[in-house]
């Protein structure tokens, strides 16, 4: 919802990928001379029935909010509580106020391109503690209609910490790195948002490169979170921990 340059680049740039997906372009902010298609919505709107009425009718599940979002956090929270997904796309922000942060993952273009361009309506998700298969918040998973691809790792550039034997937090770093285990998922797009926000504080969503080399989005912990905390690198992973992390302490 705003921010009209970077929409039609998007467009653009999604059109050359043969998207299958239906880009729909809408203006909240009077002033503006709409292109051909687009959908203007007189004033400063929050999420009213007119809008719901035309995602609903052109079955659209996601939203990508872009601009001064000042005005736009009522707008998030009605269309979550509606049940759409809900994305801000980073580039195009001046700021992220903390309420809209609350309430919508912030991404990168490339990952939004990804969505348009897919002919699927799911993501792959690596997932490295409580979210993976048997584990305390896995349910959040299965509810979420997600399914378990596969096994995998982490290349030897991921440092991994305990966040008081609750969960753990992975980063990305420059040395002292190994391979940490995790698993795969399929989770569908409008899914992402309730998970993650169902997560501890600390936790957010970021690239993870794989031992193959390829690159997915994987939950991350934020470096003020591992602070302090006890680092489990040399487990390779938080299966592992829980399962040796008793008989160390005892050693």
């Amino acid at each position: 919802l705003g921010t009209r340059k970077r929409t039609r680049e998007l467009e653009t740039e999604s059109s050359s990928q043969k998207s299958s997906q239906e880009v729909l372009t809408i203006q909240t902010r009077s002033g503006c001379s709409p292109s051909s298609g687009e959908i203007v919505i007189e004033g400063q709107v929050p999420f009213c029935a007119n809008l719901e009425l035309i995602l609903r009718m052109k079955k659209i599940q996601n939203i990508v909010f872009m601009g001064n979002l000042g005005g736009c956090t009522q707008a998030i929270t009605e269309a979550k509580d509606k049940g759409f997904g809900c994305w801000l796309l980073e580039e195009c922000l001046p700021t992220i106020v903390a309420e809209s942060k609350q309430e919508a993952i912030a991404v990168p273009s490339s990952f939004l391109l990804g969505a348009l361009s897919s002919t699927s309506n799911s993501l792959i998700l690596a997932v490295n503690g409580t979210l993976m298969r048997g584990l305390e918040l896995n349910p959040n998973m299965i509810n979420a209609g997600a399914t378990f691809v596969s096994e995998a790792e982490t290349d030897k550039a991921y440092r991994m910490w305990s966040l008081d034997d609750v969960c753990p937090a992975m980063q990305r770093v420059s040395e002292g790195g190994t391979n940490i285990k995790l698993e795969l998922w399929s989770v569908p797009y409008a899914s992402v948002p309730d998970i993650l926000k169902k997560e501890p504080a600390g936790l957010c969503i970021g690239k993870v490169r794989l031992a193959d080399g390829s690159e997915v989005l994987g939950v991350l912990g934020e470096a003020w979170k591992c602070e302090g905390k006890r680092e489990i690198t040399s487990y390779g992973g938080w299966r592992n921990y829980i399962k040796n992390k008793n008989k160390d302490k005892t050693m």
